[in-house]
Protein backbone atom coordinates (compact mmCIF):
# COMPACT_ATOMS: atom_id res chain seq x y z
CA UNK A 1 0.00 0.00 0.00
CA UNK A 2 1.21 3.71 -0.51
CA UNK A 3 1.50 4.49 3.32
CA UNK A 4 3.98 1.50 3.48
CA UNK A 5 5.93 2.83 0.54
CA UNK A 6 6.45 6.24 2.28
CA UNK A 7 7.02 4.20 5.32
CA UNK A 8 9.93 2.09 3.97
CA UNK A 9 11.24 5.26 1.64
CA UNK A 10 11.63 7.54 4.95
CA UNK A 11 13.02 5.16 6.62
CA UNK A 12 15.76 4.17 4.62
CA UNK A 13 16.27 7.90 3.94
CA UNK A 14 16.22 8.77 7.35
CA UNK A 15 18.77 5.34 8.15
CA UNK A 16 21.33 6.14 4.88
CA UNK A 17 21.27 10.08 4.71
CA UNK A 18 20.48 11.77 8.31
CA UNK A 19 21.44 9.31 11.48
CA UNK A 20 24.95 9.48 10.35
CA UNK A 21 25.38 13.03 11.02
CA UNK A 22 23.09 12.76 13.87
CA UNK A 23 23.96 8.99 15.97
CA UNK A 24 22.84 10.01 19.73
CA UNK A 25 19.66 10.61 18.07
CA UNK A 26 16.91 9.45 20.98
CA UNK A 27 14.07 7.34 19.46
CA UNK A 28 11.64 9.86 20.04
CA UNK A 29 13.58 12.55 18.19
CA UNK A 30 14.34 9.57 14.78
CA UNK A 31 10.26 9.00 15.16
CA UNK A 32 9.60 12.41 14.30
CA UNK A 33 11.69 12.93 11.95
CA UNK A 34 10.83 9.84 10.33
CA UNK A 35 6.96 11.22 10.49
CA UNK A 36 8.24 14.59 8.80
CA UNK A 37 10.10 12.88 6.43
CA UNK A 38 6.73 10.76 5.78
CA UNK A 39 4.35 13.47 5.52
CA UNK A 40 7.29 15.43 3.09
CA UNK A 41 7.64 12.53 0.61
CA UNK A 42 3.85 12.22 0.77
CA UNK A 43 3.53 15.91 -0.04
CA UNK A 44 6.03 15.54 -2.38
CA UNK A 45 4.65 12.35 -4.68
CA UNK A 46 0.88 14.02 -4.72
CA UNK A 47 2.40 17.35 -6.01
CA UNK A 48 4.09 14.67 -9.22
CA UNK A 49 0.53 13.82 -9.55
CA UNK A 50 -0.62 16.79 -11.47
CA UNK A 51 2.73 17.57 -12.99
CA UNK A 52 2.85 13.43 -14.52
CA UNK A 53 -0.98 14.27 -15.75
CA UNK A 54 0.29 16.96 -18.49
CA UNK A 55 3.19 14.20 -19.00
CA UNK A 56 0.97 12.25 -21.93
CA UNK A 57 2.46 9.45 -22.54
CA UNK A 58 4.29 8.20 -19.36
CA UNK A 59 4.28 4.66 -19.54
CA UNK A 60 6.01 4.89 -23.07
CA UNK A 61 8.65 7.31 -21.23
CA UNK A 62 8.96 4.90 -18.76
CA UNK A 63 9.60 1.84 -20.76
CA UNK A 64 12.23 3.92 -22.57
CA UNK A 65 14.14 5.20 -19.35
CA UNK A 66 13.86 1.60 -18.44
CA UNK A 67 15.15 0.31 -21.97
CA UNK A 68 18.00 2.58 -21.22
CA UNK A 69 19.62 0.66 -18.65
CA UNK A 70 18.38 -2.47 -19.50
CA UNK A 71 20.00 -2.94 -22.98
CA UNK A 72 23.24 -1.54 -21.61
CA UNK A 73 22.64 -4.33 -18.80
CA UNK A 74 22.57 -7.04 -21.04
CA UNK A 75 25.06 -5.95 -23.19
CA UNK A 76 27.73 -6.37 -20.20
CA UNK A 77 25.96 -9.55 -19.31
CA UNK A 78 26.78 -10.94 -22.48
CA UNK A 79 30.03 -9.51 -22.61
CA UNK A 80 30.78 -11.14 -19.44
CA UNK A 81 29.38 -14.47 -20.28
CA UNK A 82 31.50 -14.27 -24.16
CA UNK A 83 34.73 -13.78 -23.59
CA UNK A 84 37.07 -13.36 -20.47
CA UNK A 85 38.83 -10.64 -22.54
CA UNK A 86 37.08 -7.79 -21.72
CA UNK A 87 38.22 -5.81 -18.53
CA UNK A 88 37.16 -2.87 -16.02
CA UNK A 89 37.80 -0.29 -18.44
CA UNK A 90 35.95 -1.94 -21.64
CA UNK A 91 32.99 -2.16 -19.71
CA UNK A 92 32.92 1.23 -18.17
CA UNK A 93 33.54 2.81 -21.40
CA UNK A 94 30.54 0.57 -23.46
CA UNK A 95 28.69 1.09 -21.05
CA UNK A 96 28.97 4.74 -21.14
CA UNK A 97 28.80 5.05 -24.56
CA UNK A 98 25.53 2.74 -24.96
CA UNK A 99 23.64 4.93 -22.43
CA UNK A 100 24.62 7.69 -24.26
CA UNK A 101 23.46 6.68 -27.73
CA UNK A 102 20.51 4.99 -26.68
CA UNK A 103 19.75 7.87 -24.64
CA UNK A 104 20.18 10.20 -27.66
CA UNK A 105 17.76 7.97 -29.62
CA UNK A 106 15.05 7.67 -26.79
CA UNK A 107 15.24 11.53 -26.53
CA UNK A 108 14.75 12.24 -29.94
CA UNK A 109 12.05 9.88 -30.34
CA UNK A 110 10.47 11.44 -27.20
CA UNK A 111 10.82 15.15 -28.78
CA UNK A 112 9.44 13.61 -31.75
CA UNK A 113 5.88 11.87 -30.26
CA UNK A 114 5.33 15.30 -28.38
CA UNK A 115 5.76 17.04 -31.51
CA UNK A 116 3.22 15.23 -33.03
CA UNK A 117 6.34 14.26 -35.86
CA UNK A 118 5.76 10.22 -34.95
CA UNK A 119 2.48 8.56 -34.19
CA UNK A 120 1.83 5.34 -32.96
CA UNK A 121 -1.61 4.17 -34.85
CA UNK A 122 -3.84 3.17 -31.70
CA UNK A 123 -6.00 -0.66 -32.51
CA UNK A 124 -9.32 -0.60 -33.09
CA UNK A 125 -11.38 -1.26 -29.85
CA UNK A 126 -14.05 -3.35 -31.72
CA UNK A 127 -14.19 -6.28 -33.23
CA UNK A 128 -16.88 -5.43 -35.79
CA UNK A 129 -14.70 -5.48 -38.84
CA UNK A 130 -12.71 -8.51 -37.53
CA UNK A 131 -11.76 -11.49 -40.14
CA UNK A 132 -11.95 -13.74 -37.22
CA UNK A 133 -15.75 -12.69 -37.01
CA UNK A 134 -16.79 -14.11 -40.06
Amino acid sequence: SMSSCLNSLSGTAYEDFIRPYFPNATEKQASNTMKILTFSIGCICFVLVFVVEHLGGVFSIGIAFSGITSGTLLGLFAMGMMSRRFNTTGALWGSIISIVVVGYIMIGAQINIYNGNLRYETLPLHVGQCDAQK
